[in-house]
């Protein structure tokens, strides 16, 4: 153990030694959330303590992997041999590996396999501040992290700063993974959204016709995607690309457990999206039976990869020595009625 508060009520936190891996957990009377600090501050687990539900999909391989990481950048399964799941942030890549800027950046890194620096802004029983930052390495950003939580509140609250170091402008890409899962996700689970186009790709990566959410078509049958895991013929695992998105939230609901996770963020940095929905397959070398996830994952554009987006003009860009900030925050909340919105503070609305 490296850090533990004596504080052992209201908001606090702890710093451990998880596989190796500095870690995190941050908790109130409501949650506890984990964050490895060492591996871009992905979040391996957001519970909901009053009914002991976990809210983060983690991959079947475990988290033992943590001590076997294969740091190989040109093995084509980089990805998969290093995937656990979780929540995690892409940056300045968002995609497949390719090249940019003379350098080649694995699939959605780099920062995604950085460690972080970690400060203590606030430690109150009100509520903790946390500051972590990094130095990205073939690139000249530095990000700036903060997450707080408040006391009796179900929410975690992120807001970041990116710097660009460099005399000269540089591009890049950038979103928030957040892999929902474990009990939660079940037949009865919902999906609300604001307003929205999609599409799909087939495997020839073919764009296929473009829908307004909620719906979609497979094989002539209308499909509403609110309740794509209702089972019987919905039953599936797809890919959506999201554009047009009216508003920066989305949210999943289960109406029997009466519980819901949503998500709010800026939608000013993050105009675009992606709906991964995982059915019985889970995303390494082996398949396993039973795996559920979803996944709403806000990003600043509808590009795959930076290489790809350096050539069709689709990235952002921060000029020398320029910041920008943004945000992006998750809360539990009662998921018996339909979402209508979810505000910049993580206050949800409902029809």
């Amino acid at each position: 153990m490296i850090y533990y508060g004596n504080r052992n009520y209201g908001c606090r936190f702890k710093e451990v030694l998880f596989h190796n891996t500095r870690t995190v957990i941050i908790e109130n009377e409501k949650i506890s959330v984990t964050i490895l600090v060492d591996r871009g501050t992905d979040i391996i687990s957001f519970n909901y303590k009053p009914q002991d539900t976990e809210f983060i999909w983690l991959d079947p391989v475990g988290l033992n992997i943590l001590d076997k990481m294969n740091y190989t950048q040109w093995d084509k399964d980089y990805w998969k041999d290093n995937y656990y799941g979780g929540w995690f942030e892409c940056f300045p890549n968002v995609g497949p590996s390719g090249r940019y800027m003379n350098s080649y950046f694995n699939e959605n890194a780099e920062i995604k396999y950085l460690p972080f620096d970690m400060s203590v802004e606030k430690d109150t029983a009100e509520e903790v501040v946390l500051k972590f930052f990094a130095k990205c390495t073939k690139t000249p950003f530095v990000i700036e992290k903060y997450i707080k939580i408040k006391s009796n509140e179900p929410t975690l609250f992120i807001k970041e700063k990116i710097t660009n170091l460099a005399d000269k402008k540089c591009g890049f890409l950038w979103g928030h993974h957040p892999n929902a899962g474990g009990r939660f996700i079940d037949d009865d689970t919902i999906i609300d959204m604001p307003d929205c186009t999609l599409y799909t790709m087939d495997e020839d990566e073919n764009k296929s016709e473009v829908f307004n959410w909620p719906y979609t078509y497979s094989e002539g049958k209308c499909i509403d995607l609110r309740k794509i895991m209702s089972g019987g013929e919905n039953k599936t695992s797809a890919l959506f690309y999201l554009n047009n998105i009216k508003e920066g939230w989305g949210a999943f609901r289960n109406p029997k457990k009466k519980l819901g996770f949503g998500f709010s963020w800026d939608i000013d940095m993050f105009k675009s999206g992606i709906l991964w929905i995982k059915y019985d397959k889970s995303e390494v070398h082996c398949d396993y039976d039973g795996r559920r996830l979803i996944t709403i994952f806000p990003k600043t554009a509808d590009a795959n990869g930076l290489e790809e987006a350096s050539k069709n003009g689709l990235l952002s860009y921060l000029g020398p020595h320029e910041s920008k900030e943004t945000w992006i925050n998750a809360t539990v909340f009662n998921g018996e009625k339909e979402v209508k919105t979810i505000d910049r503070n993580a206050k949800v609305f409902f029809k």
